[in-house]
């Protein structure tokens, strides 16, 4: 059973159990670990917080764009 995985509430505050936890790879040079399945979400969820501090990046986002500056590679833009 997934008791232990958290319930993600989304910004209408419609609230959804986690389903398990995973490894992604979005770009062939970024790979996320500890991501949350959410069966019933139609988007990809990521947290902004444990994102910055597992890269140690800063992260932009614009209109169009959302860029990871990391420390020791530079830019990188997803």
């Amino acid at each position: 059973m997934v008791n232990n995985l958290p319930i993600t509430t989304s910004t209408n505050g419609y609230q959804t159990q986690s389903q398990g936890v995973d490894t992604t790879h979005s770009l062939p040079s970024l790979t996320v670990e500890f991501v949350l399945f959410v069966l019933d979400c139609p988007y990809n969820l990521l947290s902004i917080h444990c994102l910055s501090q597992y890269f140690d990046c800063l992260i932009t986002f614009t209109k169009d764009i959302v860029t990871l500056q990391e420390r020791s590679l530079g830019w990188i833009t997803c």
